[in-house]
C-alpha cells in the first residue's frame, strides 16, 4: 500500500477507505482497526489469520457504512480479544477500544466458507451497534459476557455457529425502536443453519422478537444445562428477578419414563373426532418432578430462559432443541417496555418445526396469547407446559409433561378473559402425582374439533385432576378424553360418558359400539382413576363397551347429554363451590 487507504502505527493497521482487504498471517498483538466514511463499504477477506490483542477490540471498526468480514474457504481464523475481563461486564459496559473481539459501529456481515474462532475475555464476543447478519460461515464464539449481540439486530441465513456465554446471553439484541423507515428494530430472525447455544443468562434474548424458519437446527443449552455456566452477579445479566427452579433429574426421567410413540395421525387426521390412536401414554411420569405447590424451589437474580423476546415469536420452521432451568421459550408483554413506548405484545405463534423442552419451569409462556396451529411440540420436563392468558391449538402435535399444571390458562391483567380453545390437532397432556391439573383454566376451555388425550396427576376429583376450569367446559365437535380427578364435566356439548368407578391402569383401550366397530382407541402407561370422554363419536341410542387389553370393562347405552355416574355423584360445572385454576393460576414469576 500506499498509506492511502491503510496506515501502520506499529501493529495497529487502520483501514480508511472502501474496498476489499485480505489479511494473512499472525498479528501476536494488535489490531485491524476501521476508520473511513460514512458511506464506505468495506470487506475483510480473513485468509489464516490470528489475531490477538490485549488492549483493545482485535478487529475495532470505528465508522463505515457497512462491514464484511469473509472467512476465505478453506482456511481457519482465530481472533483473541486478551483482555482482562472488565470490571462492568454487563451490556452497559464501554470502552475506548471496543467493546467485544470484534466490534463495529455499523452493518456487520459475517460470510465465506472458512472458519472463524471468536474469544471475547473483556466483555462480548461479536457485536455491532446495528445489525448483525451471518452466512454460510463457520464460527465459534465463546465469550465472557454476551457471544452475538447486535443493538438492531441479528439475522442467521445458514452456517455451522456455536455460541458459548459463560455469563451473559448467548444471541441478543437490545435496540426496539423503529428505523427512519418505519422497520422494527430489536429482532433475532434465523432463517437456517445450524446453531448450538450455550448461555450462563438467556440462550436468546431479544428486544422485540423472535422469527425462527426454514429447516436447521437450533440448539439451546442456559445455566446449570450448559458446561460453559460461570458465577454471573446480578448486575452483569441486564435481567431482574424471576423464578426458577432445580432442573429436573434428567437422567431418572429419561430410565425411568416410557416415553411412548406419537399417535397414528393418518389415522386420526383422516377421520378427525372419530376412531383415534391415542399414543404416548404417560411418557414421563416415573421419576419426574412432583406438585411445589409454592412453585420453583429455587430462584435465581437473572433470567436462564431458552428464547426470550419482549414482544412477540414466531416459529414456523427448524428443529429446536432447549434445555433451560427457566421458561423454554417466553414472550413478554410489559408496559411501556418498547423504545417506542409500546407495551410488549406478549403473543407466541408456533405454526411448523419441531420443538423439544427439558425446563425448570414453563415450557412455553406468554403473557397474552398463545398460537399453535402446526408443528410438533415435545415439552419433555417443565414445571407448567403451556401458559398464557388465551391458549388457541388448531393443528400440529402437541406432547406435554408437567410437574404441576400442564396447559394453564391464567389471569393476566384483566384485559381478557383466561381461554383454552381447541379447534384441531393432537394434544398429549400428563402431570405429576398431587395437587395437578392437567388442564387448568382460569376461566374456560372450548374444543371444536382435534383429539386431546389429558391425564391428571389427582384422582381426589373436584380439587385438581384432568380439566379444571373456572368457567364452563364446551365441547362441540372432535374428542376429548380425561383421565384422573374429575374436577368438571362438559356442558352444552356432544355425548359425554363419565366413568367415575373405573381404574384405568396401564395397557391398550378402545371403545366399540354394539356392532364392534372401534371408535376410539388410546394407550396408557400408568394408572388413573376416574375420567370421562367426550366425543362427537358417541351417538344416541347405541350400546358402547369400553375394553382394556380385550377385556370388557364397563358397558353403556348412550342418551343425550352426560351420561355417567356424574349424575349421580353431583359432579358438573364447578362442583362443591371448587373453582379451577385459583390456586396456581397467575402468571408468577415469568415476566423477566
Amino acid at each position: 500500500t500506499d498509506g492511502s487507504t491503510i496506515t501502520q502505527n506499529d501493529s495497529v493497521y487502520t483501514i480508511t477507505h472502501a474496498g476489499e482487504y485480505t489479511v494473512t498471517g499472525l498479528l501476536s498483538e494488535g489490531q485491524i482497526v476501521v476508520n473511513a466514511d460514512d458511506n464506505a463499504e468495506i470487506t475483510i477477506v480473513l485468509n489464516g489469520t490470528s489475531i490477538t490483542c490485549s488492549n483493545g477490540s482485535p478487529i475495532y471498526i470505528k465508522n463505515a457504512d457497512n462491514v464484511k468480514i469473509k472467512s476465505e474457504e478453506n482456511t481457519y481464523n482465530c481472533i483473541v480479544d486478551a483482555r482482562a475481563e472488565a470490571d462492568d461486564n454487563s451490556d452497559n459496559s464501554s470502552s475506548e477500544n471496543g467493546n467485544a473481539a470484534i466490534y463495529a459501529a455499523c452493518d456487520l456481515k459475517f460470510v465465506g466458507k472458512g472458519a472463524l474462532s471468536v474469544t471475547g475475555n473483556y466483555n462480548n464476543g461479536i457485536q455491532s451497534k446495528d445489525d448483525i447478519s451471518i452466512k454460510n460461515v463457520t464460527i465459534k464464539v465463546n465469550a465472557v459476557n454476551n457471544a452475538i449481540k447486535g443493538n438492531d439486530e441479528v439475522a442467521i441465513e445458514s452456517g455451522e455457529i456455536i455460541a458459548i456465554s459463560r455469563k451473559g446471553d448467548g444471541i441478543k439484541t437490545s435496540n426496539s425502536s423503529l428505523s427512519t423507515k418505519g422497520k422494527q428494530k430489536g429482532n433475532v430472525i434465523i432463517s437456517g443453519g445450524n446453531i448450538d447455544i450455550y448461555a450462563a443468562c438467556d440462550g436468546i434474548d431479544a428486544a422485540y422478537g423472535v422469527d425462527v424458519s426454514g429447516d436447521g437446527n437450533l440448539n439451546i443449552y442456559t445455566d446449570t444445562y450448559s458446561d460453559y455456566s460461570e458465577a454471573v452477579a446480578a448486575d452483569n445479566s441486564g435481567s431482574s428477578a424471576n423464578s426458577v427452579g432445580t432442573p429436573p433429574d434428567m437422567n431418572n426421567a429419561q430410565n425411568n419414563g416410557n416415553m411412548g410413540n406419537p399417535p397414528d395421525m393418518n389415522n386420526s387426521s383422516s377421520n378427525p373426532g372419530m376412531k383415534g390412536n391415542f399414543g404416548g401414554g404417560n411418557r414421563a411420569a416415573n421419576g419426574m418432578p412432583g406438585n411445589n405447590s409454592s412453585g420453583n424451589s429455587s430462584k435465581k437474580s437473572y433470567s436462564t430462559k431458552g428464547i426470550k423476546a419482549e414482544s412477540e415469536i414466531n416459529i414456523s420452521g427448524a428443529a429446536i432443541n432447549i434445555s433451560s432451568t427457566d421458561d423454554g421459550i417466553h414472550a413478554n408483554s410489559d408496559s411501556g417496555v418498547l423504545e417506542t413506548g409500546e407495551d410488549g405484545k406478549g403473543i407466541i405463534s408456533i405454526s411448523g418445526g419441531t420443538i423439544t423442552i427439558s425446563t425448570g419451569d414453563d415450557g412455553i409462556h406468554a403473557d397474552k396469547e398463545l398460537n399453535i396451529t402446526d408443528g410438533y411440540i415435545n415439552v419433555l420436563t417443565s414445571y407448567e407446559g403451556l401458559e398464557a392468558i388465551t391458549i388457541n391449538i388448531s393443528g400440529g402435535q402437541s406432547f406435554i409433561y408437567a410437574a404441576d399444571d400442564g396447559i394453564n390458562a391464567c389471569t393476566g391483567d384483566g384485559s381478557s378473559t383466561p381461554l383454552i380453545n381447541i379447534t384441531g390437532g393432537y394434544i398429549d397432556v400428563t402431570t405429576g402425582s398431587g395437587d395437578t391439573d392437567a388442564i387448568d383454566s382460569n376461566g374456560s376451555y372450548t374444543q371444536s374439533g382435534g383429539m386431546v388425550l389429558v391425564k391428571g396427576g389427582s384422582s381426589s376429583g373436584q380439587v385438581s385432576g384432568s380439566i379444571d376450569v373456572d368457567g364452563n367446559i364446551t365441547i362441540t365437535g372432535g374428542t376429548c378424553i380425561a383421565l384422573g380427578g374429575i374436577c368438571e364435566t362438559p356442558v352444552n356439548s356432544v355425548n359425554a360418558y363419565v366413568f367415575s368407578s373405573v381404574s384405568f391402569n396401564a395397557g391398550s383401550y378402545s371403545v366399540k359400539d354394539s356392532s364392534g366397530n372401534e371408535i376410539i382407541s388410546f394407550t396408557l402407561n400408568n394408572s388413573y382413576s376416574n375420567g370421562w370422554i367426550c366425543t362427537s363419536a358417541l351417538t344416541t341410542n347405541t350400546e358402547y363397551t369400553l375394553y382394556c387389553d380385550g377385556s370388557s370393562l364397563t358397558n353403556w347405552t348412550q342418551s343425550a347429554g352426560t351420561m355417567g355416574a356424574s349424575n349421580a355423584s353431583g359432579f358438573g360445572s364447578n362442583p362443591g363451590g371448587f373453582n379451577g385454576g385459583g390456586r396456581e393460576g397467575n402468571m408468577n414469576g415469568g415476566k423477566n
